[in-house]
């Protein structure tokens, strides 16, 4: 089966955020439910805003940095670590319009088996000056010498959140390379419950993979973005909670990979620490968030 790995989790779990615009000030209550609160705990729990995040599985460590504007949006995360052996280091920084709209997206990750890949940028693009609900996106990503362009249009429903996007990757040597397709769906609480991936391998769109998520209700810390879909890489992550199990299947296995992922809250009512664990193979990551 192919597996899921942990730090990719991580990335769903801690970029995943609310569709609506709220703004970054410390909850009421910290003890809202939802788990076992342990104040003081795990990282600085005592701010507003998320500024790290560090994984350690199996001696390996992974870390994520968040740097924010001055409105307190988010304009650069960076990740540094390996995983399985292999660097999965990235940078992403986001620029934004005077309305604090994102357009464009330099996104950088480390060579990949020996192949430096270059910068690539993703442009976004709005049907008019207002909306946060921006159409399509493009992308060319440049490997050795070899452009591919990527461009993804979305659908919404009427709450404003993306139900789905449909990608393909145009080469000017082959022509489309590859056409994929993803459907989302949401609980009551405006949590993303389901993702379901279709590629057209065989010649027709068809159901390749499936993901089912759960959640805490305890305030996701990075809830406060708008444009979530755009800082977590493309999927929505429409979550105003933390996700507390991820259920992954493929079409070519039939057993499933489930991760289970445990919190403590710190005094601000956001994850101080967490264990995630993949049933499937028993591996365990511990997390501690940081804030400011």
């Amino acid at each position: 089966m192919k597996q899921f790995p942990l730090f990719l989790v991580l990335c769903l779990v801690m970029l995943s955020a609310c569709q609506k615009d709220i703004d970054l000030v410390l909850p009421e209550d910290g003890n809202g439910g939802g788990g076992t609160d342990t104040t003081g705990t795990g990282g600085n729990t005592s701010g507003a805003l998320l500024v790290r995040s560090v994984s350690i599985s199996n001696g390996e460590s992974f870390t994520t940095n968040y740097s924010y504007t001055a409105n307190k949006k988010i304009e650069v995360i960076d990740m540094a670590g390996i995983s399985g052996g292999i660097d999965a280091g990235s940078y992403r920084r986001f620029y934004r319009d005077a309305a604090g709209r994102i357009i464009r997206i330099a996104n950088k990750v480390a060579p990949q088996g020996g192949i430096a890949i270059d910068t690539s940028f993703t442009y976004v693009y709005y049907p008019d000056a207002t909306t946060l609900q921006y159409t399509y996106t493009v992308q060319t990503i440049s490997i050795a010498g070899f452009e591919v362009t990527d461009s993804v249009l979305y659908t919404y429903n009427n709450a404003k959140q993306i139900t789905e996007q449909y990608d393909y990757q145009l080469s000017p040597l082959f022509g489309i390379v590859q056409e994929s397709k993803t459907e989302y769906t949401y609980d009551a609480a405006g949590n993303l419950a389901t993702i379901t991936g279709y590629n057209n391998i065989t010649g027709t769109m068809e159901v390749v993979s499936t993901f089912q998520l759960q959640y805490d209700n305890k305030t996701n810390p990075l809830g406060a973005d708008s444009q979530s879909a755009l800082i977590n890489g493309g999927s929505p992550g429409a979550s105003p909670n933390n996700v507390t199990q991820l259920r992954f299947s493929d079409v070519a296995n039939a057993t499933e990979q489930v991760i289970n992922i445990s919190y403590t809250y710190g005094s601000n009512g956001f994850p101080a620490t967490a264990v995630q664990q993949d049933v499937s193979n028993n591996s365990v990551a511990n997390i501690t968030f940081y804030y400011q």
